[in-house]
Parts: C-alpha cells; sequence; structure tokens
C-alpha cells in the first residue's frame, strides 16, 4: 500500500457495509493502487537501468562518476523539464557543506551536463 493512500483505503473500507456490502467502489481503488505501484516500480527500474548505464559509460571512458553525477541524473530524471538554475538551488546547501564552493559547483554541473550531451546520455 502506498503510504499516501493509506487513509482512502480504511474510508474504502468503511464504505463496503455502508454500500451494501458492493465492492465495485474498493476494487476499483485497489486497482489504481496497484497500477500506481507497478508505474512507480518501472519508474524506479528504468532511473536505475539509467544509472547503470551512465556508471558504464562513465567507466570505459574513464571518467568521475560522483554523488552529483548520481544526484543530477536523480534530478534530470524525475522531472519533465529540466532546469539548470533550479537544480543549483535545490542541491547547493548540501554540496556546500560537503566542500564544494559555488564556482566549482557550478563548473561541475556544466561538466557534468556537457559530458552527458558528449556521451548522447538521455531518458
Amino acid at each position: 500500500m502506498l503510504p499516501d493512500r493509506r487513509a482512502k483505503y480504511y474510508n474504502h473500507v468503511k464504505n463496503i457495509e455502508r454500500n451494501g456490502f458492493d465492492l465495485t467502489e474498493f476494487i476499483t481503488f485497489m486497482l489504481h493502487v496497484m497500477i500506481d505501484g507497478f508505474e512507480d516500480i518501472e519508474s524506479k527500474y528504468n532511473l536505475i537501468n539509467i544509472i547503470s548505464n551512465v556508471k558504464r559509460i562513465y567507466s570505459v571512458f574513464k571518467l568521475e562518476y560522483n554523488d552529483l553525477t548520481e544526484t543530477m541524473l536523480n534530478f534530470i530524471y524525475t522531472k519533465d523539464n529540466f532546469n539548470k538554475d533550479e537544480f543549483y538551488k535545490k542541491i547547493r546547501s548540501k554540496f556546500i557543506k560537503s566542500g564544494y564552493t559555488d564556482e566549482k559547483l557550478k563548473d561541475d554541473i556544466n561538466h557534468i551536463l556537457s559530458t552527458l550531451v558528449k556521451y548522447n546520455i538521455n531518458r
């Protein structure tokens, strides 16, 4: 059960008796939960597959694969429209705390993006 659906699940269970033990709404709800769960699994599998392929390409070409690269791949894959400035704002504090300077972080982001483009790595 997806955590955000727990309350709806219990409401559907309560409504079974109120609806004369008609399970139609409950079954429909559960089917939607299952479909959403399968889509979530598929999405995570696709992301893992993309990350594995990128790691392989980085290894073949002896490129540095690091936490910033993986963070960026996660961000790109989960957004409909990638925005470099939005990504920078979202991750800045985490990477500054880990020792990056603003300049190095921006340079590394640009380098990762150019590497992804150079080796034709996309969704």
